[in-house]
């Protein structure tokens, strides 16, 4: 009982600084998104893998080729195979004939590289612009996104601009409860790590940087033996003195049909990832299972604990929801019902990721070395 009270306490805790630093980027957001869309206007190229494109892939490179921004390019990461992702790139120069939109077969990858940064490492060759931005397949961009980038990376010191995203979830109840777990937890994750130690990290999803500094800290070749290349690249520029900064502008992801295993695989992936490269940060994390936490207190010990148990339960409830603004997103009734049943995947994901060092990414299998190094 002692232990379930002290957990209890922490992860309300947790969930009370989760509100504040929710709303502190919220502030910082609305007061900065005018003087962001006024500034930058250096030509762009977005490099988008195109790996897991699923149905929503012509949404996604339509709302960057929408972009109201000077002049940038498009170039889409494909396989030799991938007729679906460059029939999109066809369907989009159609629509866009005034910008440059292409798509660049890329070979395999070796075994042990990571296969998107093999992807970049090609798109990168062929990129006409000194600013990147990287981003994933499934990610879709709202307006003034390119230019708040754009923007924000001109501001003093800064070498890294990375976006938070919230989840539009696809077909299945695996898919539903991956998406609340990334809009009612993830970006609160994000902006308490960013308040205890500055960012020194990126989000894949979204990225913005200057080709000559990509280079100076090492450029792809830096970056092809680690799983979580974006956690790296991040570390590589706050390591090389760059500020890396967190953009008030937030992009959407968008989720396949998962199935109970493919869904299991991901979490893990994810899981086991974050355990290899920030250790004592996914150790911390079981202050985020309050909910877990409120319900076995309530099981165990109802008459001493309700009261703790309660105040944790409303207090998830009230973090989940302004992690959830914070990209743009809303919690309905039924989203903060289902909260212990997504807490209790997150437990068991991160209990598991004890287990192995294993991950399975892009049909292929990784084992995971220090700070999520590819060694087999």
């Amino acid at each position: 009982m002692i232990v379930l009270a002290a957990l209890l306490a922490a992860s309300c805790g947790y969930f009370l600084a989760v509100i504040a630093v929710c709303r502190r980027y919220r502030r910082a957001a609305a007061g900065g998104g005018a003087a962001a869309a006024a500034g930058g206007r250096e030509a762009v190229s977005i490099l988008k893998p195109a790996y897991g494109a699923g149905p929503d892939f012509v949404e996604n490179l339509r709302s960057h080729a929408a972009q109201d921004y000077p002049e940038f390019e498009i170039l889409v990461g494909v396989d030799a195979q991938d007729a679906p992702a460059r029939d999109a790139v066809l369907q989009l120069r159609r629509e866009f004939p005034e910008r440059r939109i292409a798509a660049v077969v890329c070979p395999k990858p070796d075994a042990g590289v990571n296969p998107k940064i093999a992807v970049l490492e090609v798109l990168g060759k062929r990129a006409a612009h000194r600013v990147w931005v990287v981003s994933d397949a499934d990610i879709e961009a709202p307006p003034g996104w390119l230019a708040a980038l754009a923007a924000e990376l001109e501001c003093p010191g800064v070498g890294l601009v990375t976006c938070l995203y919230g989840a539009e979830r696809g077909p299945g109840p695996a898919s539903l409860l991956e998406a609340l777990w990334i809009d009612a937890e993830f970006a609160g994750q994000v902006l308490l790590a960013r308040a205890a130690q500055g960012l020194r990290f990126a989000l894949g999803a979204a990225m913005a940087f200057r080709r000559d500094d990509f280079e100076k800290v090492g450029g792809c070749g830096a970056l092809k033996q680690f799983l979580g290349d974006d956690y790296i690249l991040g570390e590589k520029f706050w390591q090389a003195g760059f500020r890396v900064l967190l953009s008030g502008a937030a992009v959407t992801t968008h989720l396949p049909r998962y199935g109970l295993a493919a869904a299991w695989a991901h979490r893990l992936r994810w899981a086991r990832t974050i355990r290899a490269q920030r250790p004592t940060g996914h150790c911390g994390l079981c202050l985020t299972f309050g909910a877990v936490w409120a319900l076995a207190a309530l099981a165990a010990a109802p008459a001493e604990l309700w009261p703790a148990a309660s105040a944790a339960l409303a207090l998830r409830g009230f973090a989940a929801s302004s992690s959830a603004r914070t990209v743009g997103r809303r919690l309905s009734a039924v989203h903060l019902l289902l909260l212990p049943v997504v807490d209790c995947c997150a437990l068991l994901a991160w209990l598991g990721s004890f287990a192995s060092r294993n991950v399975t990414w892009a049909g292929r299998q990784f084992r995971l070395g220090r700070k999520g190094r590819i060694v087999s």
